[in-house]
C-alpha cells in the first residue's frame, strides 16, 4: 500500500511539472506574439515643399499603442530638410530627445490601440540652398518594447527629392542665434541679464519690408509681425521691373544684458533654385538698429543684388550666387531704444 501511494505522488508530480512546462510554453507564446505592420509604399518621388503620406497597415489589431522610430540612415540629404508627423497631430512635435531613449536623433511613429490602419506624412521643405536632386533614405522600426513588428520589406522608404526652381525671390532675417545640441534638437541662443537670467536673443524683435524707389512699402509689411526668424517670399511674377531696397528695423529691444553683445543679424536671400545669398548685418544690443541693408534691382525673370549703400558691392545676379559676404556698408544707428 506504501508503495502504491508513494507511486501516486510520483505520477502527480510527473504530472504537474509537466502542466508547469506547458503554462511556461503558453506564457512564452503569449510574450512574443506581436503583430507585423507593413507600408503601402516604400519609394517616392517628391519637389521640395511637397508631402508624403505613408499608410500602416497591421494584420492584427491590438488593445495596446505601438510605437515606431523613423530614423534618417542615408541618402545625400540632411535631417533639417524635412519634417514628420509621426500622430496625425500637428501639435505635438513627433522628433526625438535624448530623454526619449531612441537613441539618435528620429521622428516618433504610432500607430494607436485597436487600429488597423494609421498614416504619418514627410513633409520636404523648400530651402535657401542651391542644390541637386536629393535622396532621403528612411529606416521604419519598433521601439519602447513595441507590441507590433514591422515587416521586412516595409523597413526601408527611400523619398527622392527635386530642386524647387522658380522666378520668386525669398528673404530671411536672421538673429536668434539658435544651435543645434548634442543630440540634434535645435535649442534657443540665450544671453544673461544683470541678475543672470536667461533670455533668448530672439526677445530682440527685427523685422524687416521692401521698399520701391520711392520709399514705398510693396510687402504689405508682411514680415513685421514679431516672428524670429521673419520670412517673406516675393513673387517675380507681380514684382514691375525696378530698384528695391529692403528696410531692416528694430521694433523692441529685449531685457537689457549683463554685458553688450553682438547681434547674429543676417540676410538670407534666393531665387530658389538658381542662386542663394547671406549678407551680415553689423549691429550690437546697444544700437538701436533700423536702416536700408540691401537692395536689388529686378530685370525680368534676373534679379541683381548688391550693398544698399554700394551698388558696386554686388551679393548676386543672373544664375550666381556669391554665398556669405560681408557686412553692409551703411548703418543709421538709433541709440536709446
Amino acid at each position: 500500500m506504501k508503495k502504491i501511494k508513494l507511486y501516486n505522488l510520483a505520477l502527480l508530480s510527473l504530472l504537474g511539472a509537466f502542466v508547469s512546462c506547458n503554462d511556461d510554453e503558453d506564457a512564452t507564446d503569449q510574450r512574443i506574439a506581436k503583430s507585423v505592420v507593413a507600408v503601402d509604399q516604400t519609394s517616392f518621388s517628391v519637389t521640395e515643399g511637397e508631402s508624403i503620406t505613408v499608410t500602416l497597415t497591421t494584420n492584427k489589431p491590438l488593445n495596446l499603442r505601438s510605437d515606431f522610430k523613423l530614423e534618417l540612415v542615408g541618402g545625400t540629404g540632411a535631417f533639417r530638410d524635412f519634417t514628420v508627423d509621426g500622430d496625425n497631430n500637428s501639435d505635438t512635435d513627433d522628433e526625438t530627445t535624448v530623454d526619449d531613449g531612441y537613441g539618435i536623433i528620429g521622428h516618433k511613429i504610432t500607430l494607436p490601440a485597436y487600429a488597423t490602419t494609421s498614416t504619418f506624412e514627410i513633409t520636404t521643405l523648400i530651402d535657401f540652398n542651391v542644390e541637386n536632386t536629393e535622396t532621403l533614405i528612411f529606416r521604419l522600426y519598433p521601439m519602447n518594447n513595441s507590441t507590433a513588428l514591422v515587416d521586412s520589406d516595409s523597413e526601408y522608404i527611400t523619398v527622392t527629392v527635386n530642386e524647387y526652381v522658380s522666378d520668386d525671390l525669398g528673404i530671411q532675417l536672421v538673429w536668434g542665434q539658435d544651435y543645434y545640441n548634442a543630440h540634434g534638437n535645435l535649442e534657443s541662443g540665450v544671453y544673461l541679464d544683470e541678475d543672470d537670467d536667461e533670455h533668448n536673443y530672439s526677445d530682440y524683435d527685427f523685422d524687416f519690408w521692401v521698399e520701391d524707389i520711392n520709399g514705398i512699402a510693396i510687402d504689405g509689411y508682411a514680415a513685421a509681425t514679431g516672428a524670429s526668424p521673419e520670412f517673406e517670399v516675393l513673387t517675380g511674377a507681380l514684382i514691375p521691373d525696378g530698384t528695391y531696397y529692403i528696410y531692416v528695423d528694430l521694433w523692441s529691444a529685449g531685457t537689457p544684458p549683463a554685458e553688450t553683445f553682438e547681434h547674429d543679424l543676417k540676410i538670407n536671400l534666393t531665387k530658389y533654385g538658381v542662386w542663394s545669398t547671406t549678407v551680415q548685418i553689423p549691429t550690437t544690443s546697444d544700437d538701436a538698429f533700423s536702416d536700408y541693408t540691401v537692395g536689388f534691382d529686378k530685370a525680368g525673370t534676373t534679379y541683381t543684388v548688391y550693398d544698399a549703400y554700394n551698388s558696386g558691392t554686388v551679393y548676386a545676379t543672373g544664375k550666381i550666387g556669391n554665398g556669405k559676404k560681408p557686412a553692409i556698408s551703411g548703418r543709421n544707428l538709433k541709440r536709446g531704444l
